[in-house]
């Protein structure tokens, strides 16, 4: 049979946004948000409540400036409305946190308001008492949405854009008498996430090892939950992740009303590993047949808005010349990120740079939660001009505006590169990226010629020619960083 007309216009809508689709019985992408509004509220014809709710999110979108999604998006929303798990992979800065949670809140009606409890205590996520129950209804917090982050910083971020979707009446404003969605980070306190005796959540954000505990201590319970995500997926399955991983998929798999397959899944990254991909089909519905696989572009390359470069600095000793020569020639344009292998790296670099009379401060575990976010906020507001940080900070972390990324330090994988260099040239916006190396580095720089040519970026005809690094060679970089000399004097 011939292709129909409508047929042919997802098919180039595909092959605008270079977005490629493996399946089964494969959902058609949301061409618009006003596609996605039609969808659901077609499907929802009788509940007013949640096609107003529907149309609110939308108005909301677009309050936020966008005009069309993006590729991820496209695709994930309708997979998403489609009831299909998928594993979606995508270069950094295009909307990926958004590609899931704008179908959460439209496929998860907001919430009757909460009775008023004078008991009710502002803060975190967390109930009170480690023990209590799962049928203690008053302290078990009982999520329909599920997403799972790295680390802390993406968790409040992604509360933080959340909220701006849901935002309005009936949508992020708590105080609002109509419905409203409730979206917390478990255990987070100051961040005004709703009280801890509201243990009914629509969609509930943490790091593994914070929801295992809660899952032990009987604080959470997985048995309301419908949906599941795994942002920065390829990041959840290595080795320090993933024994947590796996037991959150398995409290999914024991809560599910229906069995294996009722919650749905979501897995979402910029880069995605084979292997990655082979454990996701086994957690995915049907084995893997359920599964909708999403590529927009490359999959192991940066966006094309990121000016990529290398720079040789001979010696290890050489490396803080080069940078301040970057900043007096001016091609130091704040707000710069730098990355370093290290927290001790990271500490003597600020140190140097504060010396140099540069605004400059570090971000790392060593810091408490308070200080990184005091680092965060001075720096988007313009009062830190260099941010140092360590590649725990690379992970998806929006900081608006950047306009120069530094390794200082050579990148351990060309995944740790896509996801540094990912920092700037977001959401369709220019950005450069000037990567370091020295002669004890050279015999990975293969590594990163090859993303930077599948990134659509000019490279020397030397650097091509150069020899790939052995399997083994790569395992054993990622492992363990290149031993470095001290950067203070």
């Amino acid at each position: 049979l011939p292709a129909t007309d409508t047929q042919h216009d997802y098919a180039a809508l595909l092959r605008k946004h270079k977005i490629k689709l493996t399946g089964l019985d494969l959902p058609e992408p949301v061409a618009s948000i006003n596609d996605l509004v039609a969808r659901r509220t077609k499907s929802q014809q009788d509940d007013t409540s949640t096609n107003d709710a529907v149309k609110r999110i939308a108005n909301n979108w677009r309050a936020l400036g966008y005009k069309e999604p993006t590729g991820v998006q496209m695709a994930a929303w309708g997979t998403m409305l489609a009831g299909r798990d998928i594993l979606a992979c995508a270069p950094t800065g295009s909307g990926k946190t958004y590609s899931f949670i704008l179908p959460l809140l439209v496929l998860l009606p907001p919430s009757l308001p909460p009775p008023p409890s004078s008991s009710s205590s502002a803060g975190a996520a967390f109930p009170q008492s480690s023990s209590s129950s799962p049928d203690d209804s008053d302290k078990v917090i009982r999520p329909r949405a599920v997403v799972i982050e790295p680390t802390r910083e993406l968790s409040i971020q992604v509360l933080r854009e959340a909220r701006k979707l849901a935002a309005g009446p009936g949508g992020g404003d708590q105080s609002a008498p109509a419905r409203a969605w409730k979206i917390a980070v478990l255990g987070e306190e100051g961040v005004g996430v709703p009280d801890a005796v509201d243990a009914e959540k629509d969609i509930l954000i943490t790091t593994p090892l914070r929801l295992v505990f809660a899952l032990k201590s009987n604080l959470v319970s997985l048995a309301s939950t419908q949906h599941l995500i795994l942002d920065e997926a390829d990041k959840l399955f290595e080795l320090n992740f993933l024994e947590q991983t796996d037991e959150i998929l398995a409290a999914c798999k024991r809560s599910a009303p229906g069995g294996e397959g009722e919650v749905r899944k979501g897995m979402f990254s910029a880069t995605m590993p084979s292997t990655v991909e082979e454990l996701a089909k086994g957690v995915m519905a049907g084995a893997g047949a359920g599964m909708v696989r999403a590529i927009v572009g490359h999959k192991e390359a940066a966006t094309t808005t990121i000016d990529q470069s290398l720079l040789f600095v001979n010696r290890e000793d050489h490396k803080l010349l080069s940078l301040r020569s970057l900043i007096t020639s001016g091609q130091f344009t704040p707000p710069v990120l730098i990355f370093v292998q290290s927290i001790q790296r990271a500490k003597e670099l600020a140190n140097e740079l504060v010396f140099d009379g540069i605004n400059a401060d570090a971000i790392h575990a060593d810091r408490s939660a308070s200080e990184r976010d005091e680092v965060v906020r001075r720096f988007a507001e313009g009062q830190v001009w260099c941010l140092i940080c360590t590649d725990v900070m690379a992970r998806g972390v929006d900081f608006k505006g950047v306009k120069l990324v530094i390794n200082y330090d050579f990148p351990q994988s060309a995944m740790s590169y896509i996801h540094r260099i990912g920092r700037t040239g977001r959401a369709g916006k220019a950005g450069r990226a000037i990567t370091f190396f020295s002669k004890a580095d050279a015999g990975h720089l293969k590594t990163i010629v090859n993303v930077m040519r599948a990134s659509g970026c000019s490279v020397p005809d030397w650097m091509v020619a150069l020899p790939n690094p052995s399997q083994n060679s790569k395992k054993q970089l990622k492992q363990r960083p290149i031993g470095r000399k001290d950067i203070s004097r």
